[in-house]
This record gives structure tokens, sequence and C-alpha cells, in this order.
């Protein structure tokens, strides 16, 4: 009679363990896709400044102020943002600190 007791117990909790990792993975999906949505979303604003400064109808200085300015905007789920970094570890553009935009992060930040 224990045994099934244990045996019924040990069943509850690897079944709750699968449900609740399912669970989790499902919401990292959800967020993952919610990004990258609104990544693509925030590159196709960019990507139509770029245009209109190809096409002549906005000065390079006016699309990049554009351009930083829908970055420095952009926001999900509540206060997240969106920041843009180089290879060389530079900020570009970081909406919470933007006294160090153009600078070098270094390895603590």
């Amino acid at each position: 009679m224990i045994y099934w007791n244990i045996f019924i117990l040990i069943l509850f909790i690897i079944t709750l363990v699968y449900i609740g990792n399912d669970s989790i993975n499902r919401l990292m999906d959800e967020k993952r896709t919610q990004i990258r949505n609104l990544s693509d979303a925030l590159a196709a604003v960019i990507f139509q400044y770029i245009k209109l400064e190809n096409e002549g109808k906005l000065s390079h200085g006016e699309a990049v102020s554009r351009i930083k300015t829908t970055i420095n905007a952009a926001r999900y789920d509540g206060d997240n943002y969106f920041f843009v970094g180089d290879y060389e570890r530079r900020q570009i553009i970081n909406p919470k600190r933007p006294k160090d935009d153009g600078g070098v992060r270094n390895s603590s930040q």
C-alpha cells in the first residue's frame, strides 16, 4: 500500500515538472517571437528612413536623427527597450544611458 502511495507521489511530481518545463518553454518561445516581431517592425521603420535618405528626401543627419528618435522611443512590455551596439563594443544608442552613446562599453556592463 505504501509503495503505491510513493509511486503515485513520484508520478505526480514528474508530471508537475514536465508541465512546468513545457509552460516555461512555451512562454520563452512566445517572448522570443514577440521580440523578433517588434525588432522586425522597428527595422522596417529604420529602413524606410534609409530609403528616404537614398532618395534625397532626407539629409543624412535628419535620417540618423529620426532613426535615433525612433529607437529611443521604442518600448515593449512596459519599460523594456532596444539598444544598438557595434562589434567594437561601442554603444550606439541606449535609451537608458544616452550620455554614453558613442562610448565603449566595458565588460562589466
